[in-house]
């Protein structure tokens, strides 16, 4: 970040944060355009339609590297709606300036900048698929995937797999059955927890006897907790291995904490934005203080317990084990390095550049020994144009249209232009009504200290839990100084934001950086459990948030949820 801001003579790339409310980022970037919550992707959608009506996109790279821009027949012959028509049609940026509030000279102007300032990048916040795709097409428009200054897909960290596994009866029956949340395969993984707490209280496909939690708190980290309260109480026995208590280890029948960060050992694989893979290994600094024990661990004690071909799969006696075993995998690929200073990095580049690898280790014992001391491992070296990497998807190249899913940038057919998957533009009746009831946007926002909540037990870092307003271990709403005055609000009033789905009791703070009609609340307060630091202080705005789940995903929509304040 520093490099690109400041770090060639000369030269200084240009940042525009677009998002509802000025956070740290915001004050940094050159500039800041607010949006209404939850139309980011229309505005990207908005942002594409003038670089295809200008001839803006990059042609060879569409032409050569891409599929569904055009119109075109699928496999049964239909005719389907490309990228390119659809979004004419659809994504002027007049319709696009009333939906998102972001001002139409501003829509081309930023269409402009982004394909005349080469490389340009677009990077969007983990949400709906929609507007990750709808992001994502900017990129893809401009030719910056998988090129200097663009999007870089990294390898991934070549760990050995897991010797094949000898499926026995159980779980050939287990396979057969449904999945809770309402994925493929019989092995649950909560992804989608609003549909697993659903079917968990319908008894369909099954009703579950045991559910295993491994830090996570869907109790705390999702809207209608009432929903998983109900839920979980109909599972017989409930299992968390969380090293902390929290809302929901607070219901479960057994507990087996984990180790605490500084006590266990954890392999971390990460990607960083220059494109090397990186393997980070976390090793313990000090012994456990209390009797607890690494989850891997009580996970292979369970299958030995259970013999057969469960035992036989899980061969390894702990967690370090399995670690070593896993990077075997690391030292036989003959790539990258342990850990190692700038210009070392730099050496390893250019010898790979040049078709050659001198590691600093001789065998794997060496490599194991340098990993504890070093940290872990990464390969400093990007290889480009291999396409089937960079494009994992049925055409092997970018796709405008997502195969195998409903359709998401595109309609099915001329005749059927409607998907859940794209934004409405029309305005129902029941809408309008809401907004009359409930006249304001609400945002929900991270921040620095507290995260995702998980960090709410540390009172250092209560402390600073807002320092742009000095605020700190309660819950805030943030109103812009013409909205607070229209409904009489004034700066320090105890409040209640209500909506739908419930209300909570927050201190109001004007902040200049809130878009009008917009209100901004923290997330990571609100704890019913956690500790003397965290539990019963401020309050959870994910309780205001409606159960409307996004229809490929099954996670809850952010942005889309109206809420009214009055004085508590």
């Amino acid at each position: 970040y520093g490099h690109f801001r400041r770090g060639r003579p000369g030269e200084r790339g240009k940042l525009i944060q677009i998002e509802p409310r000025l956070s740290i980022t915001g004050i940094k970037a050159d500039e800041w355009i607010p949006i209404q919550p939850g139309t980011e992707g229309i505005l990207a959608l908005s942002i594409a339609h003038m670089m295809i009506k200008e001839g803006l996109y990059n042609k060879e790279f569409v032409s050569n590297l891409t599929f569904g821009f055009e119109n075109w027949k699928d496999e049964k012959g239909w005719e389907r709606i490309g990228f390119k028509d659809y979004i004419l049609s659809e994504y002027e940026p007049q319709r696009a300036s009333k939906r998102t509030g972001v001002p139409i000279d501003t829509i081309i102007r930023l269409a402009r900048e982004f394909t005349s300032n080469q490389p340009s990048l677009a990077i969007g916040y983990r949400d709906r698929p929609f507007h990750q795709m709808a992001v994502a097409v900017l990129n893809g428009l401009t030719g910056n995937i998988d090129s200097t200054g663009g999007v870089l897909i990294p390898r991934t960290v070549p760990l050995q797999p897991f010797p094949p596994s000898i499926k026995d009866n159980v779980a050939k029956k287990g396979l057969e059955r449904g999945r809770m949340d309402g994925g493929s395969g019989g092995f649950t993984v909560l992804h989608r927890p609003h549909l697993f707490a659903r079917n968990v209280i319908s008894g369909k496909p099954y009703k579950p006897k045991v559910l295993f939690l491994y830090y996570t708190n869907p109790l705390f980290s999702n809207p209608n907790p009432d929903l998983f309260s109900k839920a979980f109480a109909d599972i017989p026995l409930m299992v968390s291995f969380s090293p902390y208590m929290d809302d929901t280890t607070q219901m479960a029948d057994l507990v087996l904490p984990d180790h605490t960060p500084l006590e266990r050992w954890q392999d971390d694989p990460l990607f960083l934005n220059s494109g090397f893979p990186v393997l980070g290994i976390r090793q313990p600094v000090v012994q456990p203080l209390y009797q607890t024990k690494a989850t891997g661990d009580v996970i292979l004690q369970l299958a030995k317990s259970l013999g057969g071909e469960i035992q036989k799969s899980f061969p390894w006696n702990d967690f370090r084990e399995v670690m070593i075993y896993s990077l075997k995998g690391t030292f036989e690929a003959r790539r990258g390095d342990a850990f190692g200073l700038q210009f070392e990095e730099a050496w390893t580049r250019l010898l790979q550049k040049g078709g050659w690898w001198a590691p600093s280790y001789k065998n794997f014992e060496e490599f194991w020994k340098l990993l504890q001391e070093k940290g872990g491992w990464w390969d400093p070296m990007y290889d480009f144009k291999e396409w089937g990497r960079v494009f994992q998807t049925p055409s092997r190249r970018f796709q405008f249209y997502a195969q195998g899913l409903k359709p998401i940038l595109s309609s099915l057919t001329t005749k059927d232009k409607d998907s859940s998957l794209l934004p409405r533009w029309e305005d129902s009746k029941k809408k309008e009504e809401e907004e009359k009831e409930y006249p304001l946007h609400l945002h929900i926002f991270k921040t620095m200290a507290l995260t995702g909540g998980r960090n709410a037990n540390q009172p250092w870092l209560q402390g600073i839990f807002g320092p742009h307003l000095f605020e700190r271990w309660e819950t805030w709403v943030e109103l812009n100084p013409e909205t607070a005055k229209r409904i009489g609000i004034f700066d320090g009033d105890w409040v209640w934001v209500e909506s739908k789905a419930g209300k909570i009791k927050v201190k109001a703070r004007i902040y200049k950086g809130a878009m009008p009609d917009v209100v901004n609340i923290p997330f990571g307060s609100g704890h019913r459990s956690g500790g003397r630091w965290a539990s019963g202080l401020g309050e959870n705005p994910y309780r205001l948030l409606q159960d409307d789940l996004d229809p490929l995903t099954g996670q809850p929509i952010n942005g889309s949820t109206r809420v009214k304040i009055y004085k508590a």
